[in-house]
């Protein structure tokens, strides 16, 4: 029976894994940022190696797709150490009566058999009964049709498996700072304040880490600015607004005081009751299931108390409900593109978090800044070892993408270096 070992998860990068409640014990990738079980399932959480060990069983679907992913990573080292090893030509051989040249097998002398004058590409009979053979000279051009093209397809072989050098990532510079043409504004309350961009930002790295440490139940931080929950539950926003700080607006002067002496006011006409305004009528959202969106982006129902959000057949996140009775919010949204989980009262705002978080393509980014996706992806692998962006989703390719911190990052170090625009991939 095969065995999943520690060994065997780091060489095929999986990890185990657990569906909702169960007992079962999946595996999920660990090469990107999803948890997409290798049976097909969401997981829920990750598990180290002791509480796998308390789990009742393997999931069969995931140790056979492990099977085949150590099968595959053993025959793929199989064929780069057969590619380590040059190939040596035994020679070149025709037949007696003259006739196409071939390439002839190769011949070990420790078989102690006298030497076979046989062509490699076995032309003619399996046996090439009554055929004799000859050498040529071992610089003789091929004619055979078979030998060209396996020779053709080795030296495919080896130029696939060589080793190729590492592409060269540009250097990345710190931005620099920008002039002070904005500003922030603080609503707490209904109390509006301002406060300059470099106050502005050391506000919001202070509340980050106070976030970090569990001083506020709720942060959030985007491009636009960041918004969070006091420890009494009191929502405060920080906007990133255009242009200098407006001036304060003068206070009225006050109005002379008139010293006419004032008539007695008439007495008051009975008038009807006034009617009560039609109260309107406005449709509840109680579930994210029941949010509609024009845009592609669908929620489906993965149990008791949480979604899931979908565009297309990419997964955006999850939403779980804690209940009306929690003071961060009913609604916990998570993304694998923004490290803090956000909680909401509003189901459309939930889906709405989700959906913000999605990070461009590295297509768009590269035809946007006029160089090659291998470049923007290797300047992204370079903001990757700093630890500092989760830079790129689970699919590889054209359809690839990286979060919208390290696309700003990186348009600002291009922009920096002044790199010449080079032809698209």
């Amino acid at each position: 029976m095969f065995e999943i070992t520690s060994e065997t998860r780091q060489a095929v990068k999986v990890a185990p894994a657990q569906v909702g409640n169960g007992k079962t014990v999946h595996y999920v990738s660990v090469d990107g940022f999803h948890l997409k079980t290798e049976c097909g399932r969401v997981a829920d959480r990750q598990l180290d190696d002791r509480q796998a060990g308390k789990m009742g069983r393997e999931c069969g679907r995931c140790v056979k797709a492990v099977q085949t992913a150590v099968a595959q990573a053993e025959y793929e080292a199989q064929l780069d150490a057969m590619a380590q090893e040059p190939h040596v030509e035994a020679g070149r051989c025709t037949p007696l009566a003259g006739g196409e040249v071939h390439e002839m097998q190769q011949y070990d002398p420790q078989d102690r058999r006298p030497e076979r004058v046989f062509p490699l590409c076995r032309t003619g009979s399996m046996t090439n009964t009554g055929t004799k053979y000859r050498k040529v000279a071992p610089d003789a051009p091929l004619t055979c049709r078979n030998c060209i093209t396996n020779a053709e397809r080795r030296e495919a072989f080896y130029a696939r498996r060589a080793p190729k050098a590492p592409a060269s990532a540009p250097t990345i510079k710190p931005p620099a700072p920008a002039p002070a043409t904005e500003h922030y504004q603080r609503i707490e309350n209904g109390i509006t304040t301002y406060l300059t961009q470099a106050e502005g930002e050391a506000e919001i790295a202070r509340l980050r880490r106070l976030y970090l440490t569990g001083g506020i139940p709720q942060f959030y931080a985007g491009k636009t600015g960041a918004t969070y929950n006091d420890a009494d539950g009191l929502r405060i926003h920080l906007n990133l607004m255009k242009g200098p700080i407006p001036a304060p607006a003068p206070a009225a002067e006050p109005e002379p005081a008139d010293e006419t002496p004032a008539r007695p006011a008439p007495a008051a006409a009975p008038t009807a009751p006034a009617e009560a305004a039609p109260r309107e009528e406005r449709a509840s959202l109680a579930t994210p299931a029941d949010v509609v969106r024009g845009d592609g982006v669908r929620v489906r129902k993965e149990g008791r108390g949480k979604w899931i959000v979908l565009r297309g057949g990419d997964y955006l996140g999850v939403i779980w409900d804690h209940g009306t009775g929690t003071r961060r919010g009913r609604f916990a949204t998570w993304s694998p593109y923004r490290p803090a989980t956000v909680c909401t009262n509003d189901p459309a705002e939930a889906v709405n978090l989700i959906v913000q978080a999605w990070p461009v393509s590295i297509a768009e980014l590269a035809a946007e800044l006029g160089i090659t996706r291998a470049a923007v992806t290797a300047a992204a692998d370079a903001l990757a070892e700093c630890g500092r962006y989760v830079y790129r989703t689970e699919i590889r390719g054209p359809r690839a993408r990286i979060a919208d911190e390290a696309a700003d990052a990186l348009r600002s170090a291009f922009a920096a270096t002044g790199a010449a625009p080079l032809t698209p991939a």
